[in-house]
């Protein structure tokens, strides 16, 4: 008798590549550990923000977020967020704003199954 295939972790990274299946929920946590030039560490404030921002495949803003005072980003996908995810490809950025504006990701890959 075969065996069912079984599905593979939704949300999960390989290779760089975050995956997840069509119409799951679920939250990415991304922590981001900063230093400055001379290696210390950057401590996020009430003025800090970090931002996610997923474009389609024309390049097309999905969904954006920015979370102040964190220390990474969340995405959280819950019921109304993946509605905005068909099966397909995807890009992300995720930005830091401090005294400057920083890209921490830049045109990395989300694929939704």
């Amino acid at each position: 008798m075969a065996e069912i295939p079984r599905a593979k972790m939704s949300p999960r990274i390989e290779n760089g590549i975050v995956y997840w299946y069509e119409g799951d929920t679920f939250e990415l946590n991304l922590a981001i550990d900063l230093r400055d030039q001379d290696g210390g560490i950057v401590e996020p404030t009430d003025e800090t923000a970090f931002e996610i921002i997923i474009r389609n495949e024309r390049k097309e803003d999905v969904y954006s977020e920015k979370h102040y005072a964190a220390a990474g980003v969340t995405f959280a996908c819950d019921e109304e967020v993946t509605k905005l995810f068909k099966k397909g490809k995807y890009r992300y950025d995720v930005n830091y704003y401090g005294e400057y504006k920083t890209s921490i990701a830049e045109d990395n890959i989300m694929i939704v199954e």
